[in-house]
């Protein structure tokens, strides 16, 4: 007898079910945690009480969000069919990924509709808990555990105790606000004081929350791009007050996501059963002690949803391939599933994680394709069959994606704005416009730079965003011996960052054993041509930021679990010492960060949070928001009023409790085009701001403009000529820290060297011909 899929169906169970052995696992994985709360009460006794209840309640929150969207998930594969012979675990997970999916794509609904509010925030997640809960009894109750195999030993779940030093800096990183952390270590650092967090990642989704919609933003341009994410981080700014709280649930959620994306690896690893489920703690620790991994997961990116959802997708793809098999070959009950229902969830799952990135879109393309070819059943399967598998993926990837392409041409004209601008057109996307994104995100770099930075990232130190001096002066100052007179010696940190890199070598190197032995199969040939794809991809067809190879990890740590499993009894403890180190190596390398990116601000006996970058406490120079807040307040700035400031080279909008007006370097910026049109007096320039568009201040972050001209191609009128901006009205300099008055200078004899300037409209301009004037007292408001 067979079922409607034609694989044989499942023999009738009988009433006795075998005894499960005895897994160590949550007992190891209990034992991490307390160890890595241990740690933080060692590392940081001052704060280590407020770092561990800060983490416990947002993680908690995190989770039951993420509970509930489980269990709407389960509803939506309860529909699907065909699924009580899917693991439990893998159908949970499953689940978990259709249901974030489910919310992203409801909440981009519901804000096209113009529905977005705070009923909706709290409604979606009790109506989405209560849907499933029949749903996801049925599935507990129906589906098989993981098989046990003979080959599992108890001790390789104590591997996860390696984990416990990142997992302590992840748990101290959960209440550090965004743009805090991995920044400050050296100049022009890696995340470049959260720019990408902070200009779009949180900001256009507080932007759609203020408007109660999703929008077309112009001066946004990344807006534009697939938010399945930005939806989430916009429902958690909605249930928090002030919105910007929400990123500690955000930053929550990344990291229970990060998580999630092992468990998908761990679960990939399993179901091989006696072949290779041995290996599955050492593919786990493989893939979480990679150090780009955890500053990612620490700060609001994308990445850990697009990993999560790619990790699920890797172990569909790894049961649909053992189910197509012959039950000669797979006598397990559970491997025996309809592969219709396989490949329609291998196309959702695939789908929802294009919609965190385009990115997603090459790197998983090519592995579904490439695995669906590979599958040895496949090959005794009409071509009849082998097509409907091939559009089941196909319409499950469009289901899931198809919402964003939607979404732009309906607001921008392009399903792709701002891609394939010559070919779609869409918006006021012009070819300037076009010419300077291409620059900044195509290959525009020879082949030996790009191979030098691949090897940087990988067996070298991360310190990439650096000018090249810079680089090797800080290289210079491990290195040199004997030191030249006078020279400092150089930081821990340093010789950290020079010795360590964003990812782990021994996945390079702990994944070839496997295919030294004779349990080699197709599956670790696909695994490495899909590391290897990634790869290439990244370093010929990308700008070559180290976030984007992070994808990699996924078949890198499975081919590591199988290497493990594979291998003699005698050689795995080998091969686990060599993991053990440099893992070890990459906690100690995020403790010294996290350490010196903290030190600064940690001025009192409490850790800087977001109401303190926002002006209720005394900041580095590098943050002025709480100063342009309190300004803003002052000259009668509303939440829901006009914007009474325009930021130059300032676009991380997001601390600011009032809107503000700013343009992304890749947006249109029409201040620049006024004051680059010489036929436009200053005189006029000011009038249109002020008057017409009711803005009082203009903001000027001269060490962004500079940073950003250099690499991004910020308009040349900041950093060539800034006459005009003189003219506009009285300019002051802002000391970075919230205690210091700002008093007014005079711009020819500062000539940039002030880090900030603020110029007030409604003052008459400075003269540049009197000598420097310090004031003690704010600018007026009206």
């Amino acid at each position: 007898m067979s079922n409607r899929n034609g694989n044989p169906a499942p023999a009738a169970s009988s009433n006795s079910t075998p005894a499960q052995p005895w897994s160590w696992g949550p007992l190891a994985g209990l034992c991490t945690v307390i160890g890595a709360a241990a740690m933080v009460m060692v590392w940081w006794p001052r704060h280590g009480l407020t770092l561990l209840g800060a983490a416990t309640v947002s993680l908690l929150l995190a989770g039951a969000l993420l509970a509930a969207a489980t269990s709407l998930g389960a509803g939506i594969l309860h529909l699907l069919g065909g699924v009580r012979s899917m693991p439990r675990p893998l159908a949970l997970l499953t689940a978990s990924a259709l249901g974030v999916g489910a919310f992203s794509l409801i909440l981009l609904i519901a804000g096209l509709a113009g529905g977005l509010g705070r009923w909706l925030f709290f409604a979606l997640p009790v109506v989405g808990a209560v849907a499933g809960i029949y749903p996801l009894w049925r599935l507990w109750g129906s589906c098989p555990p993981l098989p046990s195999g003979r080959s599992v030993s108890s001790r390789w779940n104590w591997a996860a105790l390696v984990l416990s030093p990142t997992l302590a800096v992840v748990i101290a990183a959960l209440s550090m606000p965004p743009g805090v952390l991995w920044t400050g270590t050296m100049p022009d650092d890696l995340e470049g004081m959260g720019y990408d967090v902070l200009e779009y990642h949180l900001e256009y989704p507080k932007e759609y929350l203020a408007a109660g919609r999703v929008g077309f933003l112009p001066h946004n341009v990344y807006s534009n791009f697939p938010s399945n994410a930005e939806m989430w981080f916009m429902m958690l700014m909605g249930i928090n007050d002030p919105p910007q709280s929400g990123a500690y649930l955000a930053t929550a959620l990344n990291v229970l996501l990060a998580v999630l994306a092992g468990a998908g690896v761990y679960i990939a690893s399993r179901l091989g059963g006696r072949e290779d489920c041995g290996g599955g703690p050492l593919a786990v620790v493989a893939v979480a002690a990679v150090p780009m991994l955890a500053t990612v997961a620490t700060v609001a990116y994308v990445e850990p949803m697009m990993l999560f959802h790619m990790a699920v997708a890797w172990a569909l793809l790894r049961h649909y391939q053992l189910s197509a098999r012959s039950e000669e070959e797979v006598p397990d009950v559970f491997a025996r599933a309809p592969l219709g229902t396989c490949a329609l969830a291998i196309g959702l799952v695939a789908g929802l994680a294009c919609g965190c990135k385009y990115l997603a879109i090459p790197l998983m393309v090519g592995p579904l394709a490439l695995g669906l070819l590979a599958t040895r059943g496949l090959t005794r399967l009409s071509l009849r069959r082998k097509g409907r598998h091939a559009l089941l993926v196909t319409a499950g990837v469009l289901v899931a994606f198809s919402p964003w392409l939607v979404k732009n041409a309906l607001l921008a004209r392009n399903p792709l704005y701002p891609l394939l601008w010559k070919t779609l057109d869409g918006g006021d996307w012009r070819a300037e416009d076009d010419a300077r994104w291409k620059a900044a995100h195509l290959p525009d770099i020879a082949l030996p730079q790009r191979l030098d930075r691949a090897w940087r990232h990988f067996f070298s130190h991360p310190s990439i965003a650096l000018a090249d001096g810079e680089a090797d002066r800080v290289a210079a100052r491990v290195n040199a011996v004997p030191r030249a007179p006078g020279d400092e010696p150089a930081t821990p940190v340093e010789v950290s960052l020079v010795y360590s890199s964003l990812y782990g070598p021994w996945l390079w190197w702990l994944c070839w054993p496997i295919f030294l032995t004779r349990r080699r199969s197709r599956w670790d040939l696909l695994l490495l041509v899909s590391a290897g794809g990634m790869l290439a991809f990244w370093i010929f067809c990308s700008h070559v930021p180290g976030r984007f190879i992070l994808p990699a990890i996924l078949p890198l740590g499975l081919l590591v679990g199988r290497s493990m499993a594979a291998v003699r009894p005698s050689i795995r403890g080998m091969m686990f010492l060599l993991m053990l180190a440099p893992a070890m190596v990459s906690a100690m390398q995020l403790h010294l960060r996290f350490e010196v990116d903290t030190n600064e601000l940690d001025k009192s006996n409490s850790l800087p949070t977001v109401h303190d970058m926002m002006g209720d406490r005394p900041t580095p120079p590098r943050y002025v928001f709480g100063q342009l807040n309190r300004l803003l307040t002052d000259a009668g700035a509303t939440p829901d009023g006009p914007a009474k400031m325009w930021l130059i080279g300032e676009s991380r909008a997001f601390y600011f409790r009032y809107p503000v007006r700013y343009n992304v370097v890749f947006s249109r910026d029409r201040l620049a085009e006024r004051l680059a049109d010489p036929s436009i007096p200053a005189e006029a320039i000011r009038d249109w701001l002020r008057d017409t568009l009711k803005v009082r201040y203009v903001f000027v972050n001269w060490s962004e403009v500079r940073r950003l001209s250099r690499s991004y191609g910020l308009s040349p009128v900041y950093a060539r000529d800034d006459e005009k901006l003189w003219a506009l009205g009285r300019v002051h300099e802002l000391a970075g820290d919230a205690s210091v008055e700002v008093r007014s200078i005079v711009p020819k004899s500062s000539k940039r060297g002030a880090p900030f300037w603020l110029i007030d409209l409604d003052e008459a301009p400075t003269p540049t011909t009197q000598p420097a004037e310090t004031s003690t007292s704010a600018p007026t408001s009206n």
